[in-house]
């Protein structure tokens, strides 16, 4: 299942340097996957383009696969590096921070949604009752992931994919990569035979759209292809005219399926489950890998087309601009008769929503700058202390 062959030079994207820099096409596509997730949470008059456009596979996939994808790279150079005790260390922190990043957004909207309702009777259409009647509920079951409403259940997911991902990396450079793949895959398998095909909602327990145990086979994925990346092996088919056509053969075939163009096969509550994007069932994922090589052969073929430095730029900075874009969404969802009632105001707010995703990416590059200046300083005028950094 991954079988591991030396990675000639043809075969990687030529906006790759491993050793030096980011891969700007793995943001610049985070980037695009944030852009199209962002506007899919809005009203906006574009969704027919940014809704599952191409067949039974949509934004979050791809986000969630490259988003393992640059994990797996950037924490197996760490590892290669510097060992496993501080990958470990690397990987614990990030998940720290964007358990942060969930919480400050969660409070802050919930804040903002209580404030709305009781002092100015408007009531967010993405809000639930329990965010209204429960709030303090709420913001404790929210602390623990046990309450995870609308467009709050990505980053508690990607907490605990970052936590289990030191020993996913570890497994892989130990030479278990088959194992890492297959236990992830059955773990995938139970949960779409035995786990409900919507979520779980129980008061007070609420784990939003996203059943971790499946998409946890996604991120894995990803991280698996970038920690081989990283060992300069390559676990995926060589790019070839016959395999690019074994994959569009069948991404054609769901593209005419999903948008009706076809008569399915099976009945339509069959496929429905079999296209269930809570517990990304089985023709979700095989349509999702087939997406992934063919993005993979575009990339090899065509770098310039994923090199656009504005999309990497919400691609470097995710974490934080998913967090505000959450934000900016329940806001744009607080005023229907402002923000959405005419085509224009739809415009209006999909541009709001994408100002605001650039401008949180300039906000954090700069704080980033401004932390490596004050670092740089720090060292500089203590060399013992940046010695031992």
């Amino acid at each position: 299942m991954a079988i591991a062959a030396k990675v000639p030079a043809a075969d990687a994207p030529s906006s790759s340097a491993p050793a030096k820099r980011r891969l700007v096409f793995v943001d610049a596509i985070r980037g695009a996957m944030l852009v199209l997730m962002a506007l899919n949470h809005i009203p906006t008059e574009v969704q027919s383009v940014t809704t599952h456009p191409f067949g039974f596979v949509s934004a979050a996939e791809g986000f969630v696969f490259m988003s393992g994808l640059m994990s797996g790279w950037v924490y197996s150079k760490r590892y290669y590096r510097d060992g496993r005790a501080a990958m470990k260390d690397a990987a614990l922190r990030r998940a720290l921070a964007v358990y942060l990043y969930h919480i400050v957004s969660f409070a802050a909207v919930l804040g903002t949604i209580t404030l709305l309702a009781n002092v100015f009777g408007v009531f967010p259409i993405a809000a639930s009752d329990a965010m209204l009647d429960h709030p303090w509920t709420m913001m404790v079951s929210g602390l623990v992931f046990l309450q995870q409403p609308a467009l709050f259940d990505i980053l508690p997911m990607y907490c605990v994919f970052l936590v289990a991902l030191p020993f996913v990396l570890s497994a892989c450079a130990n030479g278990k990569r088959s194992s890492v793949l297959l236990g992830s895959f059955l773990i995938w398998l139970f949960a779409n035979i035995f786990s409900p095909q919507q979520p779980i909602v129980h008061w007070p327990v609420d784990m939003g759209s996203f059943n971790l145990l499946a998409w946890q086979f996604i991120f894995i994925l990803g991280a698996v292809c970038g920690q081989a990346w990283t060992a300069g092996e390559r676990i995926v088919p060589k790019v070839t005219t016959w395999t690019v056509t074994l994959a569009l053969i069948p991404g054609i075939y769901f593209f005419l399926l999903r948008h009706a163009y076809l008569k399915p096969p099976i009945s339509h509550a069959w496929l429905d489950w079999m296209t269930n994007k809570n517990n990304v069932a089985p023709f979700r994922l095989l349509d999702s890998l087939i997406h992934y090589y063919l993005i993979y052969a575009l990339v090899l073929k065509f770098p310039r087309w994923f090199s656009w430095s504005s999309l990497a730029l919400l691609g470097q900075h995710s974490i934080f601009v998913f967090s505000v874009h959450v934000a900016v969404a329940y806001f744009i969802l607080s005023c229907p008769d402002t923000l959405q009632a005419t085509a224009g105001e739809r415009w209006f707010s999909s541009f709001l929503m994408i100002g605001a995703m650039f401008a949180a990416a300039i906000f954090h590059r700069w704080i980033g700058e401004v932390r490596k200046t004050r670092s740089t300083k720090s060292a500089l005028a203590n060399p013992s202390l940046g010695a031992t950094r």
